[in-house]
């Protein structure tokens, strides 16, 4: 006999396949199990996030644009706010391998460009309207979701989020208040000063 372990190499062999084919490569058990999610509830985590993103949008414009002390404190809420949001709904989207987007949809840039159109307490007034605006659509559409998602993690967020929109919301008209007879040279926070 030539090869005395021939027998036993052919043995080990056998038993490392069957013992490949019983056991899930370790990245497949931990990767998200894609036939839990409907599409309703896919697309509603689509449609938050790109609502999300808007948000986001706005507010950094707000904070670097906004004149008023009271567009600031709105901005800086609505950042702060919609950053733990996102964080939410990544979160959930990750555990049920929904993919989303990765900016604003077509509706949202082109509102977003009337914005930055617009210059001093003209750019205030826009912010808060869009701010008023878009946290009215935001509730209505995670209510939506809380109502009439499937999964029931979704639902969970969708709640935890409207506090967060219910707050926003209140900001926002009261921002409008603030800024209602505001005029051009009624500006709260002074420009910078260069100086050469």
């Amino acid at each position: 006999m030539k090869y005395p372990f021939y027998g036993f190499y052919i043995f080990l062999l056998l038993g490392l396949i069957l013992a490949g084919c019983k056991s899930e490569p370790e990245e497949k058990k931990n990767a998200p199990d894609r036939t839990v999610i409907t599409q309703y509830d896919a697309n509603s985590m689509f449609s938050a996030f790109e609502s999300t993103i808007y948000a986001i949008e706005l507010a950094e414009e707000g904070i670097m644009r906004s004149t008023g002390i009271e567009t600031k404190t709105l901005a800086d809420n609505i950042l702060v706010t919609n950053k733990k949001i996102a964080g939410q709904l990544q979160e959930i989207a990750g555990k049920k391998g929904v993919e989303l987007p990765f900016d604003m949809n077509s509706s949202h840039l082109k509102k977003w460009r009337e914005l930055v159109k617009e210059k001093g307490w003209k750019f205030d007034k826009k912010l808060v309207e869009l701010a008023i605006e878009h946290s009215q659509n935001a509730k209505v559409l995670f209510s939506d979701i809380k109502r009439q998602a499937k999964d029931a993690d979704i639902r969970k967020v969708a709640d935890s989020i409207l506090s967060y929109q219910d707050n926003q919301h209140i900001m926002a008209l009261q921002a409008k208040k603030d800024i209602t007879n505001r005029t051009e040279n009624d500006t709260l926070v002074k420009p910078a000063v260069i100086i050469h």
